[in-house]
């Protein structure tokens, strides 16, 4: 098909726009006609921490220069909407103590032993600090799990008919509960998908034998 001399869709559709920053003419899309600046660069301004004093290259209405700032600055101080959460509690809740940001939250009394974050936000900051941001845990899960591995000659250790799709290195002993024991060679098994355990039930009930496998292997 020959689209020679069509007129481009999007042809004089094009907003103009005065940035509020440098003030230079620009243009956008419709969709984005509530936009307020050219550029990135003149979103973000120079701005000073409130906790720690520090500048930063941050957003309009942006306090903090991080996140670990802003987790010291709200730890242990009562949100605004406390009083409110208060009358909102059940009688079938229990108070809880965030480990990350050490507020208090609401949860049901069958959650007690599980709930450990006030919200999403603060889960995601403790796998960010305990995986991400080091280098080393990477390299060190990726050593773990090769000499798994390795020391089962890549199969799966339950080895029956029933075995079927991607190798995965279990841990025996829980990865959050046995921080310890992470990078254990022996704390660790080669499983196929369809032997590895999903539910914690399971999990727990399969440990002896996942560790009678791993006894005989190394005696």
């Amino acid at each position: 098909m020959n689209n020679k001399g069509q007129i481009p869709w999007n042809k004089g559709k094009m907003v103009s726009k005065v940035c509020l920053r440098c003030e230079k003419p620009y243009e956008v899309h419709p969709y984005r006609a509530e936009a307020k600046f050219c550029s990135r660069k003149c979103r973000k301004v120079i701005r000073e921490c409130v906790l720690c004093k520090s500048s930063f290259n941050g957003r309009i209405g942006q306090k903090f220069c991080s996140f670990e700032c802003s987790r010291k600055e709200m730890k242990g101080k009562m949100p605004k909407n406390f009083l409110a959460m208060k009358k909102l509690q059940k009688k079938d809740e229990i108070s809880k103590k965030c480990i990350t940001c050490g507020l208090e939250f609401f949860v049901s009394a069958c959650r007690k032993d599980l709930a450990k974050y006030c919200s999403h936000r603060c889960y995601s900051y403790s796998l960010i600090v305990e995986t991400k941001t080091d280098t080393r845990v990477h390299l060190a899960y990726k050593k773990w799990k090769s000499a798994v591995h390795r020391r089962d000659e890549y199969m799966c250790r339950i080895g029956n008919k029933d075995c079927e799709g991607i190798l995965e290195a279990h841990h025996i002993l829980r990865w959050s509960e046995y921080p310890e024991l992470r990078y254990e060679v022996n704390n660790g098994i080669t499983l196929c998908e369809y032997h590895h355990p999903i539910k914690r039930d399971e999990e727990k009930k399969l440990v002896p034998v996942f560790r009678e496998l791993i006894r005989n292997e190394n005696g």
